[in-house]
C-alpha cells in the first residue's frame, strides 16, 4: 500500500476534523452573543429601576427617562429606563419611537451624517411596544443605544425618544403627553 496517499488522507481528516470544531464554536459564540443582546434588551439596573418608580409615582410628568445622559466608550452599549404613566382615563397601548436628533464634537461644532434622516450607524435595541396600560397605572422598558462602529471620540449624540398612544387598535397613534413636549431627549457621550 502506498504509505504517501494513506498519510495525505490521514491528514486531510484531521484538519477536516479541526475545521468542524472551530465552526461549531463560531456558532456556539455567535448564538450566545444574540441571546445576550435579547437579555441586554430587558435589563435595567436597581437603581435605574427605583428612580423610574420614584418619577412616575410623584405625579409630576406621565413620561420619564430616568438618568438620561450616559458615558459610553466606543462600541459599547448605553441602557435607558423610560418610564410610562396613563393617565389619559381609559385602558390604552403606548408606545416609542427612538430618533437621531443630533451630535456635537468635544467643541461643540455640530457633527454631519447623524440626525433624523441618518444614524449615523448607531443601533437601538428599544422593543418599539410598550404595552398595554391599565388606567393610573405604569410601566417601565428599556432603551438600548449600541454606538455606531466609528463614532467621535469626546462626542455627544442626541436622540429624541416620543411616546405615542392608542385607544382602539385601528386609532392612529398619537403623541404622549397630550399638550406638553412629549419628546424626551436622551443623550450619549462617548469616552
Amino acid at each position: 500500500m502506498n504509505k504517501k496517499g494513506m498519510e495525505l488522507s490521514i491528514n486531510f481528516i484531521v484538519i477536516l476534523i479541526i475545521t468542524l470544531i472551530v465552526f461549531g464554536g463560531c456558532l456556539y459564540i455567535a448564538a450566545n452573543l444574540f441571546k445576550n443582546i435579547d437579555k441586554l434588551k430587558d435589563q435595567m439596573d436597581k437603581q435605574t429601576q427605583d428612580r423610574l418608580e420614584s418619577m412616575i409615582t410623584s405625579g409630576n410628568e406621565e413620561v420619564v427617562i430616568a438618568f438620561n445622559k450616559k458615558e459610553v466608550k466606543i462600541g459599547d452599549a448605553a441602557i435607558f429606563g423610560i418610564g410610562v404613566l396613563n393617565t389619559l382615563g381609559s385602558q390604552a397601548e403606548f408606545s416609542i419611537t427612538i430618533q437621531p436628533s443630533q451630535a456635537f464634537d468635544i467643541k461643540g461644532q455640530q457633527l454631519p451624517n447623524f440626525g433624523p434622516s441618518d444614524k449615523g450607524g448607531w443601533r437601538y435595541l428599544a422593543s418599539d411596544n410598550i404595552g398595554s396600560i391599565e388606567n393610573h397605572d405604569y410601566k417601565t422598558r428599556s432603551i438600548v443605544l449600541i454606538t455606531s462602529a466609528n463614532p467621535v471620540q469626546g462626542a455627544t449624540y442626541i436622540f429624541d425618544g416620543q411616546v405615542y398612544y392608542k385607544t382602539t387598535p385601528t386609532s392612529t397613534p398619537t403623541p404622549y403627553p397630550l399638550g406638553a413636549s412629549s419628546v424626551k431627549k436622551i443623550r450619549v457621550s462617548i469616552i
